[in-house]
């Protein structure tokens, strides 16, 4: 009997348990579906009139006391005041628990300019749990201006299109225009933000008007129909590639809307990159590979991008890692995957492939008199975490640096039994500057600064020769390699900044 009504109190503990947290999850549901927004979309408000009430609903009673945050538009002060008052351009409201709407008023700033009509939004910021966004999220304002006419024709305010691209310091202004479609009625303005991701203002470009805070204030005569402004780079020693600064009408008052066309984007090329080497597409049979260099402001390389079509479609991006004295220490493959170099004396003597944290293979590189490299050792990891011998590779050069021949062999049964499995030779060379070397042995090494004629290719007893020629641009920079051997031909297209 004991042991009976042990089982059946225990029973009803766990029932009330059950049934008690059941209760506290459908309560912590109804207070995330708490949604707040403005009782309407638009108010319009006469300047001469008293304080005039917005209020903002809430979905169901609060169950929580919190506070909202509420953004006003840019200069507000100068068209109303609100209460409470808006510091910085936000508006808390507190909210009490039971709480079905909260509100607070606006003043209009009645002056005796004829100043034309004044429009803004303002916008719910920042919600506090348990409180959501509702379905009206803003609400426009407009103050009536008591001086001017009781009716006048609105002009829509639009960038007149002009693509500007400036190359770097020394250029002339970059003119903008903006046309209205109406003769301005009154006095009025037009905000212009600026804005870019990596152009600097006062560094890389400054404009007249002077831009203050991102924001250029463009003041409009009385029957005026354009407005303008202008632009122009600077000069600078950094590698910034090409640079994008976007001018956006944000906001108007007086006479004028907004309209179409509100966004004009200035380019500003770097001469610092002027030239370099961007980038290749490698054409042979039905493989594609795409390469794409993109440089840090010191001029090195950043990251590489890799396109491949073999024929599917994969991607890479190689980011480069550099320490305090500027040498290559990492280059980045993957999330997992990292290629680390070692450097003595000024040059890198060894390089380890590491994954996950692990060495899987380690690279050692040995240098001539002139240099060049001379030769590779690759080790491979074994599962039992030893390294065994891998390739071994030997090259020749001219005496100009240029590499004439690669031979790779791999371990026989003896360290002294090597076997030659490949052999690459580059019999001739143009007397013209090479910006894209076929071999990379390293990436800090040069081993082709001029452009290959011919290249042969001999493994597995069989022998590939392909006579290699080229197309210029009127820079003398190379565009286009074409391959043309035996077997196959190939292209390679160049790119520049």
């Amino acid at each position: 009997m004991k042991n009976s009504i042990t089982r059946i109190g225990f029973i009803l503990y766990v029932l009330f348990t059950f049934m008690s947290c059941e209760h506290e999850q459908e309560e912590i549901k109804s207070v995330t579906k708490i949604s707040i927004g403005f009782d309407e979309a638009g108010k319009t408000i006469k300047e001469d009139t008293t304080a005039q009430i917005i209020q903002l609903k809430l979905s169901r009673k609060a169950t929580l006391p919190g506070t909202i945050t509420l953004l006003m538009p840019q200069d507000f002060e100068k068209v109303f005041t609100t209460f409470p008052e808006a510091i910085n351009g936000r508006l808390p409201l507190p909210i009490k628990e039971g709480d079905v709407s909260v509100s607070f008023t606006i003043t209009p700033v009645d002056n005796a300019t004829k100043d034309g009509n004044n429009t803004g939004t303002i916008t719910l910021g920042q919600l506090p749990y348990p409180f959501i966004m509702g379905s009206n999220k803003s609400i426009n304002i407009t103050i009536l201006d008591d001086e001017s006419p009781a009716s006048y024709k609105e002009s829509l305010a639009g960038f007149i299109p002009s693509d500007v691209t400036l190359p770097e310091g020394n250029t002339p202004w970059a003119i903008y225009v903006i046309q209205l479609s109406e003769p301005a009625a009154v006095t009025s303005n037009i905000q212009v933000s600026v804005t870019s991701a990596k152009a600097i203002y006062n560094t890389h470009f400054i404009s007249q008007p002077a831009a203050i805070n991102g924001l250029l204030n463009l003041d409009v005569a009385e029957g005026a129909r354009t407005v303008e402004f202008k632009a122009i780079s600077l000069t600078n020693t950094d590698f910034t590639g090409e640079l994008a600064i976007d001018f956006t009408i944000t906001g108007t008052t007086g006479s004028i809307r907004k309209g179409e066309n509100l966004t004009q984007t200035l380019k500003i090329s770097d001469d610092e990159l002027a030239q370099k080497p961007k980038g290749y597409e490698h054409t042979a049979g039905n493989t594609i590979v795409k390469k794409n260099i993109e440089y840090d402001n010191k001029g090195r390389v950043a990251k590489v991008y890799w396109e491949t079509y073999h024929p599917a479609y994969s991607t890479r991006t190689d980011t480069y890692f550099y320490n305090g004295r500027g040498e290559l220490v990492k280059i980045n493959k993957s999330t997992d995957r990292d290629l680390q170099y070692t450097w003595q004396e000024g040059r890198i003597t060894k390089s380890e492939y590491v994954v996950d944290g692990i060495v899987r293979d380690y690279t050692e590189y040995e240098y001539d008199t002139q240099g060049n490299i001379a030769g590779t050792s690759t080790h491979h990891r074994e599962q039992d975490g030893s390294f065994t011998q891998g390739f071994i590779s030997v090259y020749f050069y001219f005496p100009d640096g240029n590499i004439y021949k690669s031979q790779t062999y791999m371990p026989g049964n003896t360290p002294q039994d090597l076997i030659l499995v490949s052999t690459r030779t580059y019999e001739g060379y143009l007397q013209v500057e090479n910006p894209f070397p076929m071999v990379e042995i390293l990436p800090t090494v040069k081993s082709q600064t001029r452009l290959a004629t011919s290249f042969r290719v001999e493994e597995s007893g069989l022998v590939h020769s392909y006579k290699l020629s080229y197309q210029f641009r009127p820079d003398g920079l190379p565009e286009k390699r074409m391959s043309a051997g035996s077997q196959d031909s190939q292209t390679v297209v160049y790119h520049y900044y």
